[in-house]
């Protein structure tokens, strides 16, 4: 019916922070003996981390809210790179009663116009 209605807000405040500013050291270095000494890179970025855990709890909300029927059908509005992360963490069950998604950041509008924009793209 295209009635649409807010399950929950969610905010990482993690998203929108620098690297910089969710790092408290500097990264370890690590002596070898055939080659002297290495900065220790990490394979994911804490930002990285951060948007993984942001994404577990949201698929974690929906799953709840699926199952004890608060949820029949989902529309799913994410920037592109954050709306696969959310993707790829739903169930299988949660993942049926995604009804649209939409690939576009739209956080920065005001509620009203989140409904408006949602609503004509769906």
């Amino acid at each position: 019916d295209k009635h649409l209605v807010e399950f929950e807000t969610m905010i990482s405040p993690g998203q929108r922070l620098h690297e910089s500013e969710l790092e408290s050291d500097r990264q370890g270095r690590i002596q070898t003996s055939a080659s002297g000494r290495h900065g220790m890179g990490q394979t994911n970025t804490l930002k990285e981390h951060e948007r993984d855990l942001f994404a577990d709890h949201i698929a974690s909300r929906l799953e709840e809210g699926r199952s004890s029927n608060q949820l029949n059908r989902i529309v799913l509005v994410a920037a592109p790179e954050s709306l696969g992360r959310i993707r790829s963490k739903l169930s299988a069950p949660c993942e049926k009663i995604v009804a649209y998604t939409i690939d576009k950041d739209l956080t920065r509008l005001p509620p009203e116009q989140l409904t408006e924009r949602i609503q004509k793209d769906c």
